[in-house]
């Protein structure tokens, strides 16, 4: 009789021991979809870079008035900005995961600098006319708020708890060149704005002269034929009817106002030329860095799947 009860007191339930084999945690679940999903923004944010950069140079080559192969570079504009909204579109879900209003907030205002950027890479297509300032106003708010999103990054892993160790050296660097790859997209696209905006067909001439109508200034010549516009026709005589009297009278004057307007021709095209390639070494210079901002992130998620 008490031997029964000392066996029945004797007897322990042990909890069974979870095995390697077992189910993995929720907790577990969750960091491998976040490093998924770091994986394949970075991977968009890689192919962004890349087709900026193609696109850069194309631009660069227009510019440098050689022929491209490519018939629609803004193709890979629209290509390159539609692998942002969808980076910035995770960096959203990542965010909201982290909580906090700030986070999405500052991650909605990266998925607005993607479609500021996207509708800028539609306007840019030939085939739409619209005005010259609309493309390069898009990208600069795109870059601004890109900028503003990522100051917001470097602050906040600034105040981490981890600011120790490689990992964080590389995310700060790359945040860096992250945030001087929009100020270049942001020099790049003011210097589109100076270009549209600039009144390439003046020259320094009096009043509303008008090189495209053969109105050359009377002081030219005055200097290089003895000849001017009122001894051929008047005080108020057309300028046009003008230049086809002097035709008639001297042939050489044909080549000598040719040569005139070709030179002036040519220095506008030179002008717009370097200008555009100025803008464009600035494009290619911000996509240099993000492929340099996708390279150190790449390596900080390689480190963060060994751990």
């Amino acid at each position: 009789m008490f031997s029964s009860a000392k066996d029945e007191e004797a007897e322990v339930i042990v909890p069974a021991i979870a095995t390697e084999d077992d189910e993995p945690s929720p907790a577990k679940k969750k960091t491998c979809c976040t490093l998924t999903m770091e994986i394949i923004k970075t991977s968009l944010i890689a192919c962004m870079s890349l087709f900026f950069l193609i696109w850069s140079i194309i631009q660069y080559q227009e510019g440098n008035l050689q022929q491209v192969s490519i018939d629609e570079p803004g193709g890979l504009l629209i290509f390159a900005t539609l692998c942002y909204c969808g980076a910035t579109s995770l960096d959203v879900v990542l965010k909201a995961k982290e909580g906090g209003v700030a986070n999405i907030v500052f991650g909605s205002l990266g998925i607005f600098a993607a479609v500021c950027w996207l509708v800028s890479g539609i306007l840019s297509l030939n085939n739409i006319n619209i005005n010259l300032n609309v493309f390069p106003a898009l990208w600069m708010v795109g870059s601004a708020a890109n900028i503003s999103l990522l100051i917001f990054e470097t602050i906040k892993l600034c105040k981490s708890k981890e600011k120790a160790g490689c990992k964080y050296v590389l995310l700060f660097i790359g945040l860096i060149f992250a945030i001087v790859a929009n100020i270049f997209f942001i020099g790049g696209s003011a210097w589109l704005f100076y270009i549209a905006n600039k009144d390439w067909l003046s020259i320094d001439q009096e009043e509303d002269d008008d090189i495209w109508r053969f109105r050359a200034d009377d002081d030219y010549l005055s200097r290089h034929l003895g000849l001017n516009w009122e001894n051929v026709h008047g005080n108020n005589g057309d300028y046009g009817d003008a230049y086809d009297v002097l035709l008639g009278h001297r042939r050489s004057l044909a080549h000598t106002i040719d040569d005139y307007v070709n030179d002036d021709l040519f220095d506008i095209i030179r002008d717009v030329s370097n200008n555009v390639k100025g803008a464009a070494g600035l494009f290619i210079g911000g996509s240099l860095m993000y492929i340099v901002h996708s390279i150190l992130e790449v390596v900080v998620i390689s480190m963060c799947c060994c751990n």
